[in-house]
């Protein structure tokens, strides 16, 4: 009989109609400010647990818990990307460094602790 009263009450519309109401009543009595801090608010945290859901399913696919073509994709292409002459130059142009490989850093690093102890 619980049950039933509830399905009554629900499908009833005046009923649906003053929920409606009141739901409205107590958004108009927000602020502007409220509004808008609320919807800031639900856009960073949406964005947040986005990036947070693709993270995660990243590292499933990286530890191969699942298979995602396009996380590979993406892994490759950022590899490509990464290791392209043309994107290390703008990069270290950028910044004003220069990348070097690990062998010729340990050569000028045996060149100068020579020159150092001379």
């Amino acid at each position: 009989s619980t049950s039933a009263r509830k399905a009554n009450v629900s499908s009833n519309p005046s009923v649906a109609l003053l929920r409606r109401l009141l739901i409205t009543r107590t958004i108009q009595n927000r602020t502007r400010g409220e509004t808008v801090f609320n919807v800031f608010k639900d856009i960073i945290a949406g964005t947040f647990l986005g990036i947070l859901l693709v993270f995660f399913l990243f590292s499933l696919d990286y530890h191969h818990f699942i298979q995602l073509g396009s996380a590979r994709t993406f892994r490759d292409a950022a590899f490509y990307l990464i290791t392209d002459p043309r994107t290390i130059r703008y990069v270290e142009n950028s910044l004003r460094l220069k990348f070097i490989s690990v062998d010729i850093y340990n050569a000028k690093s045996d060149e100068l602790k020579r020159m150092l102890t001379k």
